[in-house]
This record gives C-alpha cells, structure tokens and sequence, in this order.
C-alpha cells in the first residue's frame, strides 16, 4: 500500500472490566472481528481503536468467567504514518480490515489463526489426500513507502476420509488393521503425539488434536455434555441447536479430542474429522506440490487479490496498489560471499560480478576442497575408532560397507587412519550394554530400527558418554539398496555429521568479519528447552582463530517463550569460559542472536553476563556488544524475487537483503546458485537497541551461512551459530517422549 503520507480515522472504544490486561483487549479485538468490525489495542490505555466511522454499539462480551462493557467514546483519532506513535497501531489495523473483508468476499475458511485462509477446494487429491492452497496475510510498515500488505502462499494436506472411516468396524478384521496401520502412518502417532486435526461444521472449521476414538459410542449416546455453561442431553441434541444445518445422526461414531483452548477433550462426530498431514507421509505425487516457484507463487498472489474485487479493505478505506512493490534500489543489498580458507592455505575466492554460473562454481567446489586439503582443524586428540552399532539382522556385506565408505571419508579429510569397529546387537539393551563396556567412550554411528522418538530418547540417555550419529535402518536400507552415487552421497553426508561431532573444522572464513564472536540464543518449540551457541571466527594467526561451542539446557520456566535473566547469565558465562582456556585475548565485540519474538528480561542477563566477562578477562572493557532479534520464521512471509519482465520472476541469488528501515532487514541466503525447488525463505533481522550498523550484522549472518559442513554444495539458510541451536532443540524434541493431554 503506496504512500508516506497514509492516514486512517479511526474511532475510540472504551473497554470496562475489572482487568483490562492486554490479552483481555485482544479477546475484545476478536471478539469485535467476529461481528466484521477491525479493531486494535490503543496502546497501553483501557481503549481500542476501530476502523468504522459509524456509533459503536455498547454491548457485553462474555467468556467464561470473564465480562468485558465495550462503550463508544465519541472520539475520532487520526492515525498518521509518519507519527513513530501510529505506524504499528495503522498497520495492524489495515491488516485486520483486510481479515475480514477476506470473510466477507470470498469462500475461503480458516482452521485457528485469523491470518490464515484456506481455499474452499483442494486443487488436486492424489491416494485419499487433498492439497488445498492456504494464504497468510500479515501487513508490515515500510520506510518511506507505507504499509505493506503481504501475501505469502503455502500447501496443506488433509485425508478425504474421516476419522469414522480409519476407525469402522462393519469390515473384515483384516481391513480393520489395514486402515488402523494406515492412519498410524498419516498421523505419525507415535507413542502418545497426537494427529493434527480438521473439525469441519460445514461454515465453520477448526483445529484440534486426536486422542482417542469410540467406536462403541454414538452421538445419541454420549450422555449429558456440558458446554460453555450449557447442559445438552447428548451430543446429537447439541449438534442440533448449536448446528442445526448440519447433517449428523443418531449413530454417527464419536471421537475423543482436545482442542487448543479447551482445558478438558471433547467428544465430537468422527465424521467430522479430516487428519491433517505432514509431508513426511505423503505419497510420492504429493511430495513437491509444497514447492511453488517464484513464477507459481505470484501469479496466485495475483489471483488472490483479484478474487477480492475493488476496495479489498473496505469502503471509505485507503486503495491497494494495482501492482507487487518494488523496492528502489538503496534498499537493496547485495552481499559479496566471503573467500574461504582450506588447509594448506588453500583458497575458495569469492565469485565476482553476481555471475550465476559463478556462484554454482563456488558451491560446487566446496567437497572436492575438502577431499584435495582436508580439514583446516583437526583436533590432536581426535579419535583413532569410530563404532558402528548395527542390528543382528543386518547383512554382514552391508554393516561393513556402511563402515568402511564412512571411516573412509573422514580418514581422508582428517588425514588421520581411522579404524572402524563393528558391534552388531540383538536388541537396544544388548547394543548400549556392548558400548558401555569399552573402555573409552567416543564416537558412534548407532543404527537403529525405527524413528520412535522413545528410542531417541534411549539412545541418548543410556549413551551419555558417546557422541552419536543416528541412522535409521529404513534410510539405512533404502540408501543401500539404491547403491551408485546415492549411496556415496549418503555415506558423505553422514561422514560430514560425523566429522562435526568429532569437533574438525572443514574450512573457515578468510577475511575478518566486523564482529569477533557471534551468539545466538534459542528457544525450544515447546519452550522446555533453550540452547546457547558461541562462534569466534577470526583471522590467522589469532589464537585459537576458529571455535565454536554449544549448550542445551533446560529451561526452569517452560510455560514461558523467554528465559529467566538470571539463569540465561550464568550459561552464557559457562558457555564463554570454555573458551577461556584457549583465549589468549579478550573479545572486543559481540553479536547477539536471539530467536523468538518474545525476550523478557533476558537483555538484563545478558548485560549482566557481559560485565563478569569483562572483569574475568574474556572481554574487553569497551566491547561492543549489539542484540539483534532474528526471526527463522519471518511472521510476515516476505518473498524476494529477481523480477526479469511482466512474465518471467526468478529466484534471486544468495545474499540478497532488502532494508525496510534503519532497523529492520530481511535477507534470502539461499536463492538461485543452488536452490532447485520452491521459492527461498528468508530471515528477519531486527535491531534491539540504537545506533546498531545493520549493514555489519547482516553481511556477518550471511558470510556465516557459508560454514554449510553439513551440505557444502547447497546454501545454508541459518548462521552457523543458529544451525547448530536448531539442530540441537530439534534433536532434543525428538528425544521427549509426548503425553495425551
């Protein structure tokens, strides 16, 4: 939406209740969108602003055991885009207009999230699976340009057949356990998770998680259901006076579910219910059709603001700009990647003038470096055995083949004659008792005969002494089977993981980058969890001139996003202090890397964590030290193309950013050299705190990127920093084993 000089009349709301706290105001929000009128908190007073011009009406909103009074207060605020004040209250207020005009003009539904609409059809179904198109919408505030107003296009998956159906029991036993194992493999319950869940009630649909279903129990024969505060007879007689349009009958199946803001599961139809699933399951026809292409996408796009008609955000509200933005070109960077330093001073020089073919070359390099130098370090105590644990039921030509191409490949980048040691065990108990008797523990590569995350969980705890690579023995299997360059890839690629564990360094940056350390903070999806990384990259001949380590810990508040201050100081001194003894000079400046949206008080921890590194001597007294929020998942789904003419949008290369303020940058590290798929997802970068370069930090998260051990041909999206928090809280996750709520 074009235009510095946008303003928006917007109409006071005075909300009354006893604790006007913040969530009590969005809830009034809401519960303001479900009667089709946009509104916003108004700051940090008891008021809210609506986008409608006409007399609010006064009513009350009821919710549990909560009351809110909504009052018209007369007064008309304008909000201007200019006014620092505004932006944010102007913004969020036209992107909720958008929300419900979308409601209003189109046939699209939505599951949970008000910014997420879903296509009324899928456009293809394929073995008893649809693929709908879905849409979010976010607005986000533009430097000198407006609000912005962005469309991001994503896929999901849910079964044509209901829960009813996985569930019948008028079929031979036979295809009971064939449709039984068949939703097992959908939902990907293992072990207490739950499938992810489609509640359809024709107009209105939602999400919810599957526990339990009850063949034996019908909608007539529930029982007294109490909902909301109201007493049904039986859970056919509340689909009649809650849904009366709805087609249910007596001895329709019920399933047992909890739904996200419900405290106790619910009984519900069964044939209500569609499982939503992930791309891990699906088949073969369905695997890529999640990869929307820089021309795909935008032309959906077009599509999506054309189903809207005129006016998409109302009457008497601003107009949309006919065509996509395009930035002018002093927002846009082009960051240079850096010259990479193999062992025996070998060089990998950046690729010059933006050339394609170029940067393909400097990717494509990177392995045959390795294999031509070897690591840049080598630890001297690396070890000399690399342990292969491999199920009894392996062929013999098999496990040794596994062995030896692994050992093979590092004994090559570490110039160091590995020796690989087969343990082939008869069950998990039998592998961790054959392991724990050696007398010094290293490193594994543990095959094993399913991804049960309880397994993970074993492996792990039993194996606390050893460093681990997993392998399942499916992929296992497969891999071998397929034999020829994937197998030589397989074996790399788990060669790579291995050399990491082993604490090797494939290559490093030659150049200095503007910040001599980099840390990042990151926090666990289910916040049980949060993990510290500490990268000091510096040029030769600093001492050590190269080091990175990690930490897991677990979080003593996980119904919180943020970390206690005081906990996050103490594991970041720990963090800094091994390094300590091989630090010769103190750091003289700092990147912080925080993931999440929400922090807290954590910045109090981190300055405090700053001051005792200062007076231990790891830190020079005038470091500098800068705090950047960096968003994995951008919120507002910004897409960055290379736009060649009307007909042809391109993948951009890697290491584009685009500068939506002094603040605020968003920058692709993937992108046209190696992405073959889909369209690059970019990250968010946002300063916390004044006077903070952005150019610095973002070339030094880009040039980090480009420590890609794991896949030294393909772009890395993250900084090395936060690959390995993520990798880390994701190998965590796998390792809880989930309860039913």
């Amino acid at each position: 939406m074009p235009g510095p000089n946008l303003c928006l009349d917007a109409r006071g709301v005075e909300v009354i209740t006893q604790d006007p706290s913040p969530e009590l105001r969005e809830r009034a929000c809401n519960a303001l969108r479900q009667r089709g009128i946009a509104a916003v908190p108004y700051h940090s007073g008891p008021e809210l602003l609506v986008s409608i011009h006409k007399q609010v009406p006064e009513e009350a909103i009821c919710e549990d055991d909560c009351r809110v009074d909504l009052k018209d207060s007369g007064k008309i605020r304008k909000l201007r885009f200019v006014d620092t004040k505004d932006k944010d209250l102007l913004t969020k207020l036209i992107e909720r207009c958008l929300i419900i005009e979308i409601g209003r003009r189109t046939d699209m539904w939505r599951l949970d999230s008000p910014r997420i609409w879903y296509m009324p059809k899928p456009f293809m179904t394929i073995d008893d699976i649809a693929a709908y198109r879905r849409f979010e919408i976010s607005a986000i505030p533009i430097e000198s340009v407006g609000v912005g107003i962005v469309i991001d296009v994503g896929t999901a998956f849910f079964t044509v057949s209901t829960i009813a159906d996985f569930f019948r029991k008028d079929v031979s036993e036979m295809e009971q356990k064939q449709l039984r194992k068949q939703f097992e493999f959908l939902s990907k319950r293992q072990h207490g998770q739950k499938g992810s869940l489609l509640y359809d009630l024709g107009h209105k649909k939602g999400k919810c998680y599957f526990i339990e279903c009850l063949p034996d129990t019908t909608c007539a024969t529930t029982g007294i259901l109490r909902v909301k505060g109201h007493d049904y007879p039986s859970l056919l007689d509340y689909y009649h006076q809650k849904y009366p349009s709805l087609s249910v009958k007596a001895d329709d199946t019920v399933a047992r579910v909890s739904f996200p803001t419900l405290d106790r599961p619910q009984k519900v139809a069964a044939n209500k219910l569609h499982l939503r699933v992930m791309n891990k399951s699906l088949p073969k026809d369905l695997k890529q059709v999640d990869k929307i292409t820089p021309k795909d996408r935008r032309n959906l796009i077009e599509e999506f603001w054309a189903g809207l008609g005129e006016d998409p955000l109302g009457q008497e509200m601003p107009t949309v700009a006919a065509q996509l933005w395009q930035p002018a070109s002093d927002k846009i960077m082009n960051i240079k990647p850096p010259n990479l330093l193999f062992a025996r001073d070998q060089i990998l020089s950046s690729p010059s003038n933006g050339n394609l073919e170029r940067y393909k070359e400097y990717f494509h390099k990177r392995s045959p470096l390795i294999r031509e130098a070897g690591c840049f370090i080598v630890p001297s105590a690396v070890t000399r055995t690399i342990y292969y644990a491999v199920p009894d039921k392996t062929n013999n030509t098999m496990a040794i083949k596994l062995a030896e191409d692994i050992t093979t490949h590092i004994s090559g980048w570490t110039r160091v004659s590995m020796d690989p040691k087969i343990i082939s065990y008869r069950n998990l108990e039998d592998a961790f008792s054959q392991l724990n008797r050696e007398k010094q523990p290293g490193m594994v590569v543990f095959v094993f005969e399913d991804d049960d995350p309880a397994t993970y969980f074993m492996v792990s705890y039993e194996l606390k002494r050893w460093r681990v690579k997993r392998i399942t023995y499916k992929i296992f299997l497969y891999k071998f089977r397929r034999g020829g360059s994937k197998w030589q890839s397989f074996t790399e690629m788990c060669a790579l993981d291995v050399l990491q564990q082993l604490d090797c360094i494939p290559w490093t940056i030659e150049g200095p980058l503007h910040y001599e350390s980099q840390l990042a903070i990151d926090v666990g999806k289910d916040h049980r969890y949060f993990a510290l990384s500490l990268l000091k990259c510096l040029p030769q001949p600093a001492v050590p001139s190269f080091w990175i380590g990690t930490s897991v810990e677990l979080k003593p508040d996980p119904k919180l996003e943020t970390i206690n201050e005081i906990f996050l100081r103490d594991k970041i001194i720990e963090l800094f202090m091994r390094l300590e003894q091989l630090q010769r000079a103190p750091l003289r400046s700092a990147l912080i890397l925080r993931d999440g949206r929400k922090s807290g008080r954590e910045s109090e921890g981190i300055y405090a964590a700053k001051e005792e590194l200062i007076r231990r001597g790891m830190l020079n007294k005038d470091v500098r030290m800068d705090i950047v929020d960096i968003h994995k998942h951008t919120v507002k789904g910004i897409r960055i193309w290379d736009f060649i003419s009307e007909s042809d949008v391109r993948h951009a290369l890697e290491g584009k950013a685009l500068f939506l303020d002094d603040a605020t940058v968003i920058v692709t590290n993937t992108g046209a050299a190696t992405l073959r798929q889909g369209t690059a997802d970019p990250l968010m970068l946002v300063a916390r705190g004044e006077g903070i370069n952005m150019v610095h930090v973002v070339e030094d998260v880009h040039t980090t990127t480009h420590l890609n051990y794991s896949s030294p041909g393909t772009a890395q999206r993250l900084p090395l920093v936060l690959k390995r928090t993520d990798d880390e809280l994701e190998s965590r996750a796998a390792q809880e084993i989930r309860r039913i709520r």
